[in-house]
Parts: structure tokens; sequence; C-alpha cells
């Protein structure tokens, strides 16, 4: 892990083609903007921790429920698992346009 202190305006690159800005704090957050590359999906970690679970109960559920085992077969096309997008799409709100390196959540997902 690369620990590193920056202040609000500094930035750090990693590779060629991503680049996280601070671009505001205060005594108990930091704001970050990401500019990355469109192939790049970029999440905070506690949803992509929150839709695994999902998933996880889902399976599960789907275990222990005989008629979900038949409805839910690789034959039908179907699966309780939601995918991240999925998840996120209803939830989304348009965040504040705070650097030039900050889209809205919403034109990163309809852009994927």
């Amino acid at each position: 892990m690369f620990i590193v202190a920056r202040r609000k305006g500094q930035r750090i690159l990693i590779g060629d083609d991503i680049e996280v800005i601070v671009t505001e704090l205060s005594r108990s957050t930091v704001k970050l903007g990401i500019s990355a590359p469109r192939p790049f999906f970029i999440m905070r970690g506690e949803l992509k921790d929150s839709v695994e679970e999902a998933n996880r109960d889902a399976l599960n559920a789907q275990m222990e429920t005989p008629e979900l085992q038949s409805a839910a077969t690789p034959e039908s096309g179907t699966s309780p698992l939601v995918s991240v997008r999925t998840f996120l799409k209803p939830t989304v709100k348009t965040v504040t346009q705070t650097s030039p390196a900050a889209e809205t959540a919403d034109s990163l997902l309809s852009q994927r």
C-alpha cells in the first residue's frame, strides 16, 4: 500500500491514464476527484461490499429454497444475483462537479 500526504489541489498519478486530485478537505473527510479512462469502473468500496453481500444472500436463499433453484437455472437465463450496475442504477444521485476531473455518476453509468 502506498501512503502519501497531499494538500488541496495536489494530485496523484497512477500510470499514464489515472489521476486523483484532492478537491476538498475538512476535519473528517477528504473529497477526491478521479479521472480515468472509460474501461475503468470506479466505485466506493462500501457499495461494492453491499453488492457482494446481496449476491451472497441471494445465492444462499436460492440454495435453501428448492423452488428458486428451478427458476434460476442457466437454461432459463435468469439469476437472483444482481450486477453492480443494476444495483446502483436506481440509487445513483448526481454529484456536484467540483473539478474538471469530476463527472456525474449518472453519466459514468450510462456511458459504460
